[in-house]
């Protein structure tokens, strides 16, 4: 039976298990994202001890948000809820989707940005669309699309077809293709699972969806796109 993970394993900060190390001095934090934090709580605390993290989840408990004096300093329009809420949001966001596409490249050979592109042809009618059209839905530029097409066709996973009558060139999902973004499907929303939606509750993801819907249908799109 494998030994328990000791204190020194594991983030000060988060709690999650480090790397790791054969040479030098062992780290205690995960990230710069962690140490930047701990850098924070002894400015913000310069006599207190620094709590270690819980090890119960990678996550740990949803609890109520810190005073801002612990993290963040007070900034022109927010409250101290509504930077936290927005805060939030970016850290989530940026700890989140490292993982995820490590899943990917390590278990699919795909990157996040290759996966989305798979799937955005797979939902398209006739699982084929026009490169500029796909270049909005990934938020990336013409030229951002054409590299990417370029690289999956030379797997075998996409294909261009010249549509006859327009000059426009479509982007369309080939056979080997679909197998590839089944299988990563299949690891890629385990994750999702796994570190998102397992941690919310059935209230929590409506509210969300209803959050998100609400927030699209007031911003406007993106210059270009």
């Amino acid at each position: 039976m494998m030994a328990a993970a000791r204190d020194e394993d594991n983030c000060v900060i988060c709690g999650n298990r480090l790397a790791s190390r054969n040479v030098g001095r062992p780290s205690r934090y995960c990230s710069p994202a962690c140490r930047q934090r701990a850098y924070r709580r002894r400015r913000a605390n310069p006599a207190g001890a620094m709590p270690r993290a819980s090890h119960q989840s990678s996550l740990g408990p949803i609890t109520t948000p810190p005073a801002i004096s612990s993290a963040e300093r007070p900034v022109p329009h927010l409250t101290e809820p509504q930077l936290l809420a927005w805060r939030g949001m970016l850290e989530v966001q940026s700890r989140l989707l490292p993982l995820l596409d490590a899943d990917l490249q390590q278990q699919a050979g795909l990157t996040i940005n290759e996966f989305d592109l798979l799937y955005q042809l797979w939902i398209a009618p006739e699982q084929r669309q026009r490169m500029n059209h796909l270049a909005k839905a990934l938020l990336v530029t013409p030229s951002g699309v054409t590299r990417m097409v370029s690289r999956l066709e030379r797997r075998g996973l996409v294909e261009r077809v010249n549509v006859q009558g327009r000059q426009a060139v479509d982007a369309a999902l080939t056979t080997a293709g679909q197998r590839k973004l089944q299988a990563a499907m299949d690891i890629h929303f385990l994750g999702v699972r796994r570190l998102f939606i397992d941690n919310c509750s059935d209230s929590d993801v409506t509210r969300l969806v209803a959050l998100w819907r609400r927030l699209r249908s007031v911003l406007a799109p993106l210059p270009g796109y």
